[in-house]
């Protein structure tokens, strides 16, 4: 902005955007962390919620198992001495007893609103069963697996499952055997307890939605109780695989078909059974939303303040360097008060005076020996009178007045003294334009004389206004040089040298036109290209001399131009600035 058109930042700007990506960034990271925490906080929570959950369900499911269990071993306590040691013929005489058993023991559970089914199955197709049982259902037995594989290879008791349909819907039995086997070990009956997998539905029924899934898986993977009814006694699992990606009472994310879900598990040792809950990662993530919403509102009230508190410190931190820069911007190349805010900034306004200092010295002495040089130019220019032009001069006259011409002899002697005079007087590098031009007629004066066949003449354009005006002494007479020389050649019979002087403004356009020879285009480009050689070097050095001097004096804006036609002339054109006695 000072030193050039450049739109530049300011110290301010890069020290608040550095502090406020600083308070950004640590905003960020302790804001990451603190949402991370509290992410995996509410997670495990919420995970730990669910171990709850399935720890009430898991003591429901217990408490199935030990009904189940007592009441099938208190039956055999009553009813196996019985059944054992009496001949199957006479079952039916007893039947009304056993069943009267049955009843009065499942009786019990019915005051805890449990409803068991009871059957007592004999080898012989004879049954035993509570109020209820039909024989469809004692038929469904007899064809499972589990039934026709304990009568090859009996146990003493297990668990097990029956799939049947009730009222056009799946439905599981959860079953309890208990074997009746005589003295020999001889497989006679068994015993089986069942309690409907409603009674295992109703341990979650009331957190049922379609963001919960719970269901329980047996030994073989299958479901014997689901939130879902449609997928009650599917198998779902191949157990071994299953234990093989979690760990038993575990909680994980994993990834379904529907999408990430929170997957918990709880498994019973005593039952075999797993009970598995599933949660979609959307509705326990959407329990934060109003957390995230404050603490996103918090972000914007912290960043707000971060953007005020990092302009403050911006601010506080670049005014000794602002000052400074003010300071440099007001005054330029001028020793500044040392600042004592910083001691950085200390050395730097120091070493900066001191800078300053030596290069006013050194642009003072630039300018003393510019000066200088500017005279030792002027005197170059003074006594660059070629030596050629005064003995061709000399002789001319030495000429004439071997032929007694006396008068036109004396009047070279007076235009030779009249040119001489002018520049070997001068005590100044400035000439007023009229004396210039006095100095330039004596000097074509001179050259009529030699060159009368050419019938040289020079027409002034001056106004009386600008007679006065300054201009740099000797600054035409190379340019009437070249044009008497370069472009009039010796078929020239006509040779004439227009001057004009016009003031625009506060510059002065000086015009040298001449109706000579004329210049190509690529003598025109040689002219400035001093890595090219003309056979016209002394007309190269004098224009270029002239461009020096120039814009040595005047600066940029000034300058020289020459415009050139072959057989039509040459035109040179000054560019000076409007100067009088009083500007000097």
């Amino acid at each position: 902005m000072f030193f050039n058109g450049k739109k530049e930042r300011s110290i301010q700007n890069i020290f608040f955007r550095n502090i406020l990506f600083f308070f950004i960034c640590t905003f960020m990271i302790i804001f990451c962390v603190l949402i991370s925490t509290m992410i995996h906080d509410s997670v495990n929570m919420f995970k730990k919620s669910c171990f709850d959950v399935l720890a009430q369900i898991k003591e429901r499911n217990q408490s199935l198992y030990h009904a189940m269990r007592y009441l099938a071993d208190d039956l055999y306590a009553d009813c196996s001495d019985l059944l054992v040691n009496t001949d199957p013929e006479q079952y039916d005489s007893f039947r009304p007893h056993v069943e009267e058993i049955i009843e009065a023991k499942s009786s019990l559970l019915n005051n805890l609103d449990m409803f068991p089914n009871v059957m007592i199955l004999m080898k012989t197709q004879d049954s035993f069963c509570s109020p209820g049982i039909n024989d469809e259902d004692i038929k469904s037995i007899l064809s499972t697996y589990w039934y026709i594989d304990n009568l090859t290879d009996p146990r003493s008791s297990f668990f097990t499952s029956r799939y049947y349909v009730d009222d056009t819907f799946n439905n599981i039995e959860l079953c309890y055997v208990r074997s009746l086997i005589d003295t020999d070990g001889s497989y006679l009956g068994c015993i089986i307890v069942g309690f409907s997998s409603d009674y295992l539905k109703n341990a979650f029924k009331d957190m049922i939605d379609q963001n919960y899934i719970f269901y329980v898986l047996d030994k073989s993977g299958t479901a014997i109780s689901h939130s879902i009814p449609s997928m009650l006694g599917s198998n779902l699992y191949y157990m071994p695989y299953f234990w093989s990606t979690i760990e038993p009472n575990s909680s994980s994310f994993i990834r379904k078909n529907t999408g990430l879900v929170l997957r918990t598990n709880s498994y019973d040792p005593e039952t075999g059974w797993t009970i598995v809950e599933e949660v979609d990662y959307r509705f326990i993530f959407k329990s934060f939303s109003s957390v995230f919403f404050i603490s996103i509102i918090l972000a914007i009230i912290c960043l707000v303040f971060s953007v005020g508190l990092a302009f403050l410190l911006a601010k506080k931190i670049s005014r000794p360097i602002r000052n400074i820069s003010e300071q440099m911007r007001k005054t330029p190349f001028q020793t500044l008060k040392c600042q004592t805010s910083y001691q950085e900034l200390n050395v730097l306004s120091t070493i900066y005076n001191l800078t300053v200092k030596r290069m006013n010295q050194l642009i003072e002495q630039i300018k003393t020996d510019e000066k200088e040089k500017r005279k030792l130019e002027l005197s170059f220019l003074q006594a660059q009178i070629n030596p050629h032009f005064l003995h061709n001069t000399l002789f001319t006259i030495k000429c004439l007045i071997e032929m007694k011409n006396f008068q036109k002899a004396d009047a070279m002697i007076s235009s030779l003294l009249r040119l001489l005079k002018i520049p070997f007087n001068a005590k100044t590098e400035w000439i007023c334009i009229k004396d210039e031009i006095s100095y330039l007629q004596s000097y074509l004066s001179l050259m009529q004389y030699r060159y009368d066949k050419k019938n040289l003449t020079m027409e002034v354009h001056l106004e009386d206004d600008l007679k006065e005006v300054l201009i740099p002494r000797l600054i035409l007479q190379p340019i009437i040089e070249n044009s008497l020389f370069h472009g009039f050649d010796d078929s020239c019979k006509n040779g004439v040298i227009n001057l004009s002087f016009r003031k625009i403004k506060e510059k002065i356009f000086i015009c040298i036109r001449d109706n000579g020879k004329g210049m190509t285009q690529e003598a025109l480009d040689s002219l400035w290209d001093s890595n090219k050689k003309t056979s016209d070097s002394f007309n190269k050095v004098s224009l270029v001399n002239i461009k020096q001097r120039i814009q040595l004096l005047y600066g940029d804006g000034y300058g020289i131009s020459v415009v050139s036609v072959p057989n039509e002339g040459t035109e040179t054109l000054l560019t000076l600035a409007y100067k009088k006695e009083g500007d000097i």
